[in-house]
């Protein structure tokens, strides 16, 4: 994603089912992850989410079943995550939440 991207509005991508690894380009400007963007995304695998995000609404990432790796950038300015947002995310192995 490029760094000028500031907002993944929502529904952005739901349902990409064969989306595996999402990148962003540094410095990111991104500070918003809105509802279900990536819900459903079954075959993501892995995100690093930028030090800008301050938000990761209500269901982001829910339903991605194979996705084992989320990494939030250092120093992270999120303040908020939603509701569900990693519900059913059943290969999660760990996160680390800032």
């Amino acid at each position: 994603m490029p760094s000028s991207l500031s907002k993944i509005l929502n529904n952005a991508f739901a349902e990409c089912i064969f989306l595996k690894i999402i990148t962003f380009e540094t410095p990111s400007s991104l500070n918003l992850i809105g509802q279900k963007a990536f819900e459903n995304c079954k075959s993501l695998v892995k995100i690093l989410i930028p030090s800008s995000v301050q938000l990761i609404d209500d269901d982001a990432f829910r339903n991605c079943q194979s996705l084992k790796d989320i990494r939030f950038e250092s120093p992270s300015s999120l303040k908020t995550i939603g509701y569900y947002s990693f519900s059913n995310c059943t290969s999660l192995e760990q996160i680390t939440i800032p």
